[in-house]
C-alpha cells in the first residue's frame, strides 16, 4: 500500500503526463510550476485546462486536475499503517484502488459510517480513504 506523499506524487505525474520528466525539475511539492514566462509559453498551452489559483506567484500554474491536490477534496487517505484513522464522528468512505476515478458517482459510497466503523473496513482493506460528514449550519432568518 502505498503512502499519501508517494499517492500524491503519483497524482502529480498523472497529471503532467508524457511532459512529467521534462517539467519534473520546476515541479513544487503540490504540482504548481513556477518557471517564468518561457517556460509558461512553451508548456502551458499542451494541456487542456490549467489551474492559476495559486496565491504564491501570477506565473504558478498546474494541470486543472491538480486543483484542491491540498485538500485532497477534502478527502483523508488512510496512511498504510492506519495512524491517520478517526477517532469519532461520521464519515463517507471510499476504495480508491477498486474503482474508477473518471466515475465519479461511483466514488463517493452513499452510506455513513462511525469513526469505529472506519477503523473497522479498514483492518479488512475496504476502504482506502474516508471524509468528514460536516452538518450544514442552521438558517440563521
Amino acid at each position: 500500500m502505498k503512502t499519501n506523499d508517494q499517492a500524491k506524487q503519483e497524482a502529480i505525474k498523472a497529471a503532467y503526463g508524457k511532459y512529467y520528466d521534462e517539467l519534473k525539475p520546476y515541479i513544487g511539492p503540490d504540482g504548481w510550476i513556477n518557471g517564468g514566462d518561457k517556460l509558461y509559453s512553451d508548456y502551458c498551452r499542451k494541456f487542456e485546462d490549467i489551474d492559476f489559483s495559486n496565491p504564491f506567484g501570477n506565473q504558478s500554474w498546474r494541470p486543472i486536475e491538480l486543483t484542491n491536490l491540498e485538500s485532497n477534496n477534502g478527502w483523508t487517505r488512510i496512511e498504510p499503517d492506519g495512524s491517520n484513522l478517526p477517532a469519532c464522528g461520521r464519515f463517507k468512505v471510499c476504495n480508491i484502488d477498486k474503482l474508477d476515478l473518471s466515475e465519479e458517482s461511483k466514488l463517493i459510497l452513499a452510506q455513513t459510517f462511525s469513526a469505529d466503523a472506519v477503523c473497522e473496513y479498514f483492518k479488512y482493506k475496504v476502504i482506502t480513504h474516508y471524509k468528514p460528514i460536516v452538518e450544514e449550519p442552521k438558517p440563521i432568518y
